[in-house]
């Protein structure tokens, strides 16, 4: 029997934010500029290639004060209390993806990027919130932790040689 990796998904808590926040979006893009997605979206990169250097300073950066406050939070495996050291530990015990997909849907001074990936199976939206300083990451992605398998069974994520 396979285990597939453990997505610790925030979906509900983003929904719920999304919902409160107002920045639900019809598609139709109401207002916004082809130009605020393309940010949104490299912000969403920019965290990702962050995240998966270990670069908890960068990463940290691109985050609302709230969601930086957060990060130590996303774990049980975590034990600095604060971002950039979190960020270093998590970048450690999880699955780091080289190109996911995002798709970015802008609504006023808030988007929701959709970030997609097959190997390994991902899915997880990222709410950010645009400010005088441009676009931070106000809800951070979904983390994709490694796990352990019992002794003899070989991982999905082994069998991908990683």
């Amino acid at each position: 029997m396979r285990e597939l990796p453990r997505v610790a998904s925030g979906a509900a808590l983003l929904l719920a934010v999304a919902v409160a926040g107002g920045c639900g979006g019809d598609g139709s893009g109401g207002g916004s500029s082809r130009s605020e997605g393309v940010s949104a979206k490299q912000q969403v990169a920019n965290y990702f290639a962050a995240f998966n250097r270990g670069d908890g300073a960068a990463a940290c950066a691109l985050l609302t004060p709230q969601a930086e406050a957060g990060v130590p939070g996303l774990s049980d495996r975590v034990e600095s209390p604060d971002c950039e050291g979190a960020i270093r530990e998590l970048s450690r015990v999880s699955e780091h993806l080289r190109s996911p997909q995002v798709a970015v849907e802008v609504t006023g001074e808030r988007a929701i990027a959709k970030v997609r990936n097959r190997r390994p199976p991902y899915q997880s939206d990222v709410l950010l919130q645009k400010g005088d300083d441009g676009w931070r990451i106000a809800f951070p992605p979904a983390l994709l932790e490694r796990y352990t398998t019992p002794p003899g069974i070989r991982s999905e994520l082994e069998e991908h040689g990683r």
